[in-house]
């Protein structure tokens, strides 16, 4: 009560001190005071009052440092937030601070950008943080931190004045605080976000994450980078999650992915290598809401599934520079699978073309040796679980299979590999001569090993297998179960079998 019946006189006998009086630290401290203040009703026009003596008290003291003026502006920013409950007033007085403090700055540095490693850089930075970060308040309840920085016009201002590193430690806070805000529970139709917000925030205020100096080919990616870029891979999710889209919109989540792929782009190869990886999965999802749409109501689902369809085929190409084939290969069958999912009338052949690409990728570009195994089997696993009814599609798919296998450099890796492919020949009903023959020849390589215990090892592991494959009763692989038996039990005569490999033979 002392302060509020005293404030103008003390206000305007700081702004007449001596320069070596630190009048920051008195500033601050009594509108932090007021602000921590609970049971005391402040007037209304405080914010106003205090804002227009800050600036006569800069005014006064021209050789005031920057950073000094930095840290008072703060200080009004954290009472609009502690205690101005209407939320537009709240914002608009955040704004008005943002404001005077960019003129501030424009006459202090006379066009020069503030750069991050200065004391006014990292005073900057703290400043911007606190309307972007600060939600422990009643005040913020529901207050996304993206939809504010796009309604504060002068966040982006003051954005303009900073060096590309203070740009970008600004983006990373904006973007943690967004996904580390936790208001899903808590959704409002007044956060969500258009499409030319998103577009401003990916391709001003996202900047310096999205563009920045080339990589050349062969060079390391930094831990930083990488974490940076993941960072704003993680946020494409965020921006077509229900806080900032209506789930029911899929139009506008369609036209989000399109414009977030041709602004990310600029980034170069290095950079789309995370963040299109996003952009797929999210576009593979939109295709299984439309899936969910009653036709009657939207009789296009399907043309539009096809579209997206068409959109993560161009995205996952246009990776093909990014010297990352086993992504691509990744992508593709994960597309295969999810095309799968869906009612869409060419479903299976939208599948083998995918599954074909990825195929072709694992021919023309994997070339490490365990690369190559683990892919094989990852696109043998996917083949197996995609539902092909034409033989057109599985037939030419599931022979290139074991061929490949055949071809690994390591005769184990061989082994392993044809003997998944074996399963590629199976269904629920019969066993094909195909598989049969697979699996022959997968005894046929184990036993020109001349390692024993690796030999036994292969030996188990055929045994595992053939067991899977008894419901079919058929005697060929009955008759090689009794022989896998005889050749592991002679020879076990002359090695001693590891724990898990006698454990997975007596099981």
């Amino acid at each position: 009560e002392f302060h509020l019946a005293t404030l103008q006189p003390f206000l305007h006998s700081c702004a007449q001190l001596i320069p070596s009086v630190n009048v920051k630290n008195i500033i601050i401290a009594l509108v932090d005071r007021l602000a921590a203040s609970k049971e005391i009703e402040l007037p209304e026009d405080l914010f106003n009052t205090f804002s227009e003596q800050i600036s006569n008290i800069i005014k006064s003291r021209p050789e005031m440092p920057l950073e000094d003026i930095i840290i008072m502006k703060g200080s009004l920013i954290n009472f609009s937030i502690k205690k101005i409950s209407e939320k537009q007033k709240r914002e608009e007085s955040m704004n008005a601070v943002l404001g005077a403090t960019l003129e501030v700055i424009k006459n202090k540095c006379n066009g020069a950008q503030i750069h991050f490693k200065t004391n006014v850089g990292k005073e900057l930075l703290k400043f911007l943080k606190i309307p972007i970060t600060r939600r422990e308040d009643n005040n913020l309840s529901g207050m996304a931190p993206i939809k504010l920085s796009l309604k504060m016009s002068n966040f982006k201002n003051l954005l303009k004045v900073t060096d590309t590193e203070l740009h970008k430690q600004i983006t990373l806070s904006l973007l943690n605080s967004a996904l580390d805000s936790g208001i899903e529970d808590k959704i409002l139709e007044e956060n969500r976000l258009s499409l030319e917000e998103i577009e401003t925030l990916l391709s001003e205020i996202c900047e310096p994450l999205r563009i920045g100096p080339p990589i050349e080919d062969g060079q390391e990616l930094e831990e930083e980078f990488i974490d940076e870029q993941t960072l704003l891979s993680r946020f494409i999710h965020y921006l077509l999650s229900p806080v900032c889209v209506d789930p029911e919109d899929l139009e506008l989540k369609y036209l989000i992915l399109s414009s977030s792929k041709k602004i990310l782009s600029s980034g170069g190869p290095h950079r789309i290598r995370y963040t299109y990886c996003s952009i797929v999965f999210e576009a593979l999802k939109l295709t299984l809401s439309y899936n969910k749409r009653d036709p009657e109501k939207d009789p296009k689902w399907e043309k539009k599934c096809n579209k997206i369809f068409q959109f993560v085929n161009q995205t996952i190409s246009a990776l093909s520079d990014s010297n990352s084939p086993d992504l691509c290969l990744h992508l593709f069958l994960q597309a295969a699978l999810n095309a799968n999912k869906t009612r869409v009338k060419d479903k299976e052949a939208v599948a083998y073309e995918f599954s074909t690409k990825a195929l072709s990728i694992y021919e023309d570009e994997i070339s490490d040796s365990k690369q190559r195994l683990s892919c094989l089997l990852l696109i043998i696993a996917t083949i197996k679980e995609i539902d092909f009814k034409s033989e057109e599609n599985i037939q030419p798919l599931r022979s290139q299979c074991p061929l490949n296998a055949s071809k690994l450099v390591k005769k184990p890796d061989q082994c392993r590999a044809i003997l998944s492919a074996s399963l590629l020949f199976c269904d629920k009903e019969k066993i094909e001569n195909d598989a049969i023959k697979c699996i022959k020849k997968c005894v046929k390589i184990a036993t020109t090993l001349m390692d024993t215990e690796l030999k036994i090892q292969l030996f188990v592991e055929i045994l595992s297998h053939l067991s899977l494959l008894v419901k079919y009763k058929n005697e060929e692989i009955e008759a090689m179960i009794r022989e896998m038996i005889e050749k592991i039990n002679e020879q076990k005569k002359e090695v001693t079998l590891s724990e898990l490999t006698e454990k997975q033979f007596v099981k």
